[in-house]
């Protein structure tokens, strides 16, 4: 299946033009992940040391010896791993909040410029004050030259990135972030890539869930280790009928269907049994498409700000020819930008669809040419990427564990 075009106009964007991306995006996983599949469950299978019985006959028939123990994995990598987790507990998180907006950024570094610059004079202003009475910079406290923490006085942190910062500290040991965190490492070093999303609990409270690499949903593009410009993003999870209906809202028609299936496991079907009971595939896909923001720019008299007013986009479309006669008339003028503008569907089974939607409360990122970028609830890491391999810690080690195994077992 063919993924649909996302650039299209807004009365376009329907409930089916969702369902269509969301099924490509699902038939696109499917098909990665058999290329993906192996090497993931070979890197874990060494890491837990499994082995095949046919690796100890094939060591047999090649040394021409047989081996008289079990032939067991002496796992080089699980030991090297499990080190460097354990320094990895005992790092202490210390995240810096700052502000990412242009316009604040480009007041920091003025006052940054200003604070240095009246530092060089501070001999000169303070030999002013007490000479005449004036203080040129309001008792402004100016740091020496010297000041070791220059740097923090130079870039003060502002009430809301204090704030911020006083949240995120919290949040780290009250959610226990670490311990989240150390699973994405394991992750990393076995098979050098990890990912989670960002969700509410019950309660909620935003958290973040750390995600099977072999359920993420996601296009790798070259150097995008964060795949931040992958077009489509989500996860497939395997859920029981009974999750399903208290998660999603469901038609009565597709929450009979769920309750109603007793079939034997089928992959076709999109769901197989665990204990008897079905659990259903449910995939749930992210994807940006682009959003036109028109502006009417309205001019005014005695030289003041034009009034500026957004115009609904359906509108503006179904009337665009009214809106260009105005403009060539001098009545106002149309100003057009492009912003991401991110959707979401989620597929149960072979043929349930629920919150094919716009996702509300996008977090869009501001860039310093005034584009616009919209964050996914989905963050992803491909760490070590190089010309399209990544090769892992475990990777590396497993090679030489193979050798250790091999010398070992030959020993006895």
């Amino acid at each position: 299946m063919t993924f649909p075009d996302v650039n299209i106009p807004e009365s376009q964007k329907t409930v089916s033009w969702v369902k269509q991306f969301v099924e490509a995006a699902r038939q696109y996983h499917k098909t990665n992940l058999q290329l993906r599949k192996k090497y993931i469950d070979d890197q874990y299978g060494s890491y837990n040391g499994l082995i095949k019985e046919k690796t100890k006959v094939s060591l047999e028939k090649k040394y021409d010896k047989k081996i008289s123990t079990r032939l067991i994995d002496f796992k080089l990598g699980f030991s090297k791993i499990k080190l460097l987790k354990g320094e990895f507990i005992d790092i202490q998180f210390t995240p810096i909040v700052s502000s990412i907006n242009p316009d604040k950024i480009d007041k920091r570094i003025e006052f940054a410029n200003l604070l240095r610059g009246l530092s060089k004079l501070k001999e000169f202003l303070t030999n002013v004050r007490k000479a005449y009475g004036i203080s040129p910079m309001n008792n402004m406290d100016i740091p020496e030259q010297n000041d070791q923490n220059m740097p923090e006085k130079l870039f003060p942190k502002t009430e809301n990135e204090i704030f911020m910062q006083t949240i995120i500290s919290e949040k780290i040991e009250r959610f226990n972030l670490k311990l989240k965190a150390l699973s994405t490492f394991t992750d990393i070093l076995v098979i050098s890539e990890c990912h989670g999303v960002v969700e509410k609990d019950e309660n909620g409270v935003d958290t973040i869930r750390m995600i099977n690499p072999k359920d993420a949903v996601f296009q790798e593009i070259t150097d995008d280790p964060f795949c931040n410009r992958s077009p489509f993003k989500g996860e497939r999870k395997l859920m029981y009928a009974k999750d399903i209906i208290q998660k999603y809202k469901l038609e009565s028609e597709d929450k009979n269907k769920l309750l109603g299936n007793n079939s034997d496991q089928s992959n076709e079907k999109g769901y197989k049994t665990i204990n008897g009971i079905p659990a259903y595939e449910v995939y749930t896909i992210q994807f940006k498409s682009l959003k036109k923001i028109v502006t009417k720019i309205i001019p005014t008299k005695n030289g003041r700000e034009p009034y500026r007013k957004i115009i609904d986009t359906k509108e503006y479309e179904k009337n665009i020819k009214i809106y260009d006669k105005d403009v060539k008339k001098g009545r106002y003028e149309i100003e057009v930008i492009w912003k991401d503008d991110l959707w979401q569907g989620t597929m149960i089974g072979e043929d349930i669809f629920t919150d094919t939607e716009r996702v509300s409360n996008q977090i869009q990122k501001r860039s310093q040419n005034n584009k616009y970028r919209a964050d996914y609830d989905y963050v992803n890491f491909l760490f070590g990427t190089v010309n399209g391999v990544r090769i892992s810690l475990q990777a590396i080690m497993s090679g030489l564990s193979e050798v250790y195994n091999v010398i070992m077992h030959m020993m006895v």
